[in-house]
């Protein structure tokens, strides 16, 4: 995957979730990239209590290139969920993205926070 030329020299700016409602449209720019996380990083312990062998290294993030129905773009960090979801409905080459829609849902995390979600729409 290529860095979205869109945002090449002004920077990056992330979609936030209360710039959007449950019931959105997105239209998707670029086909996205694999990056590394500035906020998450790996545990020093497994779930088992085992010493992580990726301990304080940045977790690897989904981002991807957006518009917004306002015309406005942003970047957006797309969770599993969403990812596994657009995936096995058009594919896992996200070159075949590129100008697909999708719908925004907002829904609780299990850690009490709030996500987005996304459901694309089919042509």
């Amino acid at each position: 995957m290529t860095k979205p030329s869109c945002f090449a020299n002004s920077g990056k700016k992330y979609l936030k979730i209360d710039e959007v409602k449950t019931g959105d449209l997105i239209k998707f720019i670029d086909e996205g990239e694999e990056v590394e996380s500035t906020k998450y990083f790996y545990p020093e312990v497994t779930l088992t209590g085992a010493p992580h062998p990726l301990a304080g290294k940045p977790r690897k993030q989904f981002e991807i290139g957006i518009t917004l129905a306002n015309g406005e773009k942003r970047t957006l960090t797309i969770n599993k969920t969403s990812y596994t979801a657009i995936g096995d409905k058009i594919g896992y080459d996200t070159k075949d993205w590129i100008n697909k829609i999708a719908t925004v849902s907002i829904a609780p995390t299990p850690n009490g926070k709030k996500a987005i979600y996304l459901s694309i729409i089919e042509d």
